[in-house]
């Protein structure tokens, strides 16, 4: 008689717990991903991340004695460098690469390397 009277207050305590109480909502009805605010976080995590490998890249790529030409194209200088830190267009149709890592400004017209100079 006892263990079956233990038994209807253990059904009856798990009733109410799961029933009557918000001890198991909070864990099953919260929230966890709240895309508002780790949208931004991932994106500035992944441009931030994407910074340093360009970085990394155009460092690799000076040690390894390649280096920018007069005449080659844009594909051609980031797939040596990376891509660069900072691009200023102008009037003229001209662009400046600037890469901060190796001290280096590349300008391009018409789609091929003008010039490339020390910061």
């Amino acid at each position: 008689m006892k263990w079956i009277t233990a038994l209807l207050v253990m059904i009856g305590v798990v009733w109410y717990v799961a029933k009557k109480t918000t001890l198991l909502d909070r864990t099953v009805e919260k929230d966890v991903t709240n895309a508002e605010e780790l949208i931004p976080k991932a994106e500035r995590a992944a441009e931030s991340e994407r910074a340093r490998v360009n970085q990394v890249q155009s460092v690799e790529g000076v040690a390894a004695g390649q280096s920018v030409s007069v005449t080659m194209t844009r594909d051609e200088v980031r797939s040596i460098w990376g891509d660069p830190n900072a691009i200023d267009k102008d009037s003229n149709g001209t662009e400046n690469w600037r890469y901060d890592s190796i001290g280096k400004r590349v300008v391009f017209r018409d789609g091929r390397v003008w010039v490339v100079e020390d910061l």
